[in-house]
């Protein structure tokens, strides 16, 4: 059973509010008196009441302009208000109503019409903080359920990475240990001389596979230092073109493959000259590692709307659309280059760099097929003008 509903009277003429309290309780409800709007106010602030009945002539704070701060301090349960007015015309009745008054009664009071209109408000009232708090259990529980999926989704992520990395690590691991094994193997096997090429070429596997797997490691280091956090850009003014053209020059030292194009007029770049060393580096490895041996990739420089743009084009198998946007995942490698070697942390690392140094990196389909990799980064300023080449030229010389 339901506990009586609380109501708070609001009536400063004592007779008045002493037969209508009476009246009220005798009907089976809780009632409050409050003797004027301010102390009625600050009641209403306090909570627990579920309907008001009040008179419009109250002492300083009137009746309408309590209602309008009841209203404009609204909880999330309605709390519905009854005027008692000797006042009975239709402007005044108006009034009351744009207030934010629910009801009214005209005084002399019908305590029978007060009784009803009572009853009908209370159980309205009732109603509404029962759908209120119905409304607010759905929605803890659409939470709950929602925090449950979300946690249950980012578990089966960290399997599912968990899962690659052990599958990637041990491939990536094993495949250079077992050539190092075999290698040294056979040359500590005394029934074999190892002479002239022979020796040197098995001594060279060691070599090439050892540096495999250090930069297999090395790319492990530097993809936890990353989603950690620690890495933070040291910026400083640097020749863009000197970058790109140090990084070309030792994945493509013949300068065979790689066409780079640079405008005079590119301006210095406030940046870390070892972050967007290692981003080009990534994507230029990956192109050339995708492309046929005899397709040129270009790499381009450029400013627009205030970012510093570098493009590496290739023309290799393309990224599938479905694939677009997971091959700057960590081990994630695409289906086109299933035949190429590779870790699948390269293109992961370039972005994190790039997300590290406030920009990003994008991968697009190319017209002429293959794709384009652009990185953008903000050309941030420290309050003086970057300069040209030959100034930074001049400075250099001067440390």
């Amino acid at each position: 059973m339901e506990p009586p509903a609380r109501i708070l009277l609001i009536e400063d003429e004592a007779p008045a509010a002493e037969v209508l309290s009476l009246m009220l309780e005798a009907a089976g409800y809780v009632v409050e008196m409050a003797v004027d709007g301010a102390s009625g106010l600050a009641r209403i602030e306090a909570g627990g009441v579920e309907l008001v009945v009040l008179d419009v002539m109250l002492p300083g704070l009137d009746g309408l302009e309590l209602c309008r701060r009841v209203r404009a301090a609204e909880g999330e349960v309605y709390l519905p208000i009854i005027m008692l007015t000797a006042l009975s015309s239709d402007k005044q009745r108006q009034e009351g109503f744009a207030a934010g008054a629910d009801d009214y009664v005209t005084k002399p009071v019908d305590f029978n019409e007060l009784l009803a209109r009572v009853q009908v408000w209370v159980r309205t009232r009732r109603r509404l903080a029962a759908a209120h708090e119905q409304l607010r259990r759905e929605m803890a529980e659409r939470q709950r359920a929602e925090e449950a999926a979300r946690e249950a989704e980012v578990l089966r992520r960290a399997e599912q990475l968990y899962a690659t990395l052990l599958s990637s690590v041990s491939h990536d691991l094993r495949t250079p240990l077992t050539s190092i094994k075999a290698a040294v193997t056979s040359l500590l096997d005394e029934g074999v001389d190892w002479r002239g090429g022979d020796r040197q070429t098995l001594l060279r596997t060691i070599d090439e596979e050892t540096d495999r797997l250090t930069r297999f490691v090395a790319r492990l280091l530097d993809l936890s230092r990353i989603e950690a956090g620690m890495l933070q850009p040291l910026r400083d003014w640097h020749d863009v073109e000197e970058i790109l053209a140090g990084v070309v020059e030792r994945l493509d030292p013949s300068g065979a493959r790689v066409r780079l194009a640079v405008p005079d007029a590119l301006p210095l770049a406030r940046v870390d000259y070892v972050m967007v060393e290692q981003i080009v580096t990534n994507l230029l490895d990956n192109a050339l590692k995708y492309s046929p041996a005899t397709a040129p990739v270009d790499v381009t420089a450029g400013v627009a709307r205030g970012q510093l743009c570098i493009e590496v084009a290739d023309r290799g198998p393309g990224v599938a659309p479905s694939e677009a946007a997971r091959i700057f995942d960590k081990f994630y490698r695409a289906a086109q280059g299933d035949g190429a070697p590779g870790t699948g942390l390269g293109l992961a690392i370039a972005r994190g760099l790039a997300q590290a140094h406030g920009g990003d990196v994008t991968c697009a389909p190319r017209p002429e097929g293959g794709s384009l990799f652009a990185v953008r980064l903000p050309l941030e300023g420290t309050g003086q003008e970057p300069g040209t080449r030959e100034q930074l030229a001049g400075v250099s010389s001067r440390r």
